[in-house]
């Protein structure tokens, strides 16, 4: 009896650890202000988006400002390469508070900015610079603590 409730004991443990823990990312602390013209943007989503890691997000207050967090491991991003997007936010969706300024859908296109988080810090700063007339090219990759502006 005792050896049943043992070997079941030593089972339920296993079987429990399996699926909890796993690998948890290091996360590095981001925030930063999108900016239009040098003016603060409001409500805007800010996207860091990845294939090889999770991704991070972010909405800006009334005064541009954002701090990215992820869904499973809270606030932050993981240190990597990331595609960074900027997509109006409709006020029924942020408790009446939506974009107020029309942003270029190329912002929010895919493969539009790469954007890198360095692992060696542990707060990085970007600011992102948009402009009302898109440019024609990509947008170069800058390194955090930057602003990230569009390439000449």
């Amino acid at each position: 009896m005792i050896r049943s409730s043992l070997l079941f004991l030593l089972t339920f443990v296993a079987a429990s650890s399996l699926g909890c823990g796993g690998y948890t990312h290091e996360t590095v602390n981001v925030s930063g202000v999108v900016r239009m013209e040098g003016k603060p943007i409001p409500f805007v989503e800010v996207a860091f988006e990845s294939e090889s890691h999770p991704n991070a997000f972010g909405i800006t207050d009334e005064n541009g400002y954002y701090e990215l967090g992820t869904r499973r491991y809270g606030l932050g991003a993981v240190p990597g390469s990331y595609m960074l997007k900027i997509h109006p936010v409709p006020a029924s969706a942020n408790n009446g508070n939506g974009t107020t300024v029309d942003i270029p859908e190329v912002y929010s296109r895919s493969g539009y900015q790469t954007v890198t988080i360095d692992a060696t810090k542990s707060q990085s700063t970007i600011d992102v610079e948009l402009s009302s007339k898109p440019p024609k090219s990509k947008i170069k990759a800058e390194d955090a603590g930057d602003s990230v502006t569009e390439a000449e």
